[in-house]
């Protein structure tokens, strides 16, 4: 459901709502293996939050997704997989004015 909606406030991370949602889905992502179908959905659903600049802002700085999603390229997943997870973070990492590292 969140993954359709047009009205990409709700990923807001200054509302209550949406912050602990990402720190769930943080903690969601983190303990699943790479291979579950729910990881995968939960990067669609990261991919449209970031239409949300603030979100996309704080995806990287205040719930470090960087980390999570790179874990996902280091399993042996198909290549569509992998470009999804790429674009992701190519998105948000776009919007830091930090240099962020990836380690592989």
């Amino acid at each position: 459901m969140l993954g359709v909606t047009s009205d990409t406030s709700i990923f807001d991370p200054a509302s209550c709502v949406a912050a602990e949602f990402y720190v769930s889905l943080h903690e969601l992502m983190s303990m699943l293996e790479p291979s579950s179908g729910i990881v995968w959905c939960a990067v669609g659903v990261l991919h449209h939050a970031c239409q949300n600049q603030a979100a996309r802002h704080a995806l990287i700085h205040t719930y470090k997704f960087a980390p999570i999603l790179t874990r996902l390229l280091g399993v042996n997943i198909i290549q569509d997989k992998r470009i999804r997870v790429l674009q992701l973070l190519q998105v948000i990492i776009a919007t830091t004015k930090k240099k962020v590292y990836i380690y592989l």
